[in-house]
């Protein structure tokens, strides 16, 4: 094997080592009782219990639709990274409200002499 197609080898290996996972929808009750949380993403379907202040992690990586409780009328789509939250009964999206910080401000500086 040449050299060339030695580090070709490698490098495509090593990329596939550190590739970073994708991400997935989560999901966590905040609210003071259980729901059930229905999981519809193509053909497939999941579905769990979750209880107060129980979150489920990589619910549907590449999208889907989720109903609260056997809804059949209120349906949110998820899309892969969406955090979201049940709270009193609804699904809202988790954001963070912190400020960002602010960027330092430049002060201009006399020229050196």
């Amino acid at each position: 094997m040449s050299y060339l197609l030695r580090q070709f080898a490698i490098a495509l290996m090593a990329s596939h080592l550190f590739a970073a996972p994708a991400s997935a929808a989560s999901v966590t009750n905040r609210d003071v009782r259980e729901h059930t949380l229905e999981v519809i993403s193509g053909n497939e379907g999941a579905s769990r219990l979750l209880k107060p202040n129980e979150a489920w992690s990589d619910v549907c990586p590449k999208g889907c639709v989720v109903r609260l409780d056997a809804d059949e009328i209120t349906t949110y789509e998820l899309k892969g990274s969406d955090v979201v939250s049940i709270e009193d009964g609804f699904i809202y999206y988790d954001r963070d409200d912190a400020p960002s910080p602010a960027a330092p401000a430049l002060t201009p500086q006399p020229p050196a002499k």
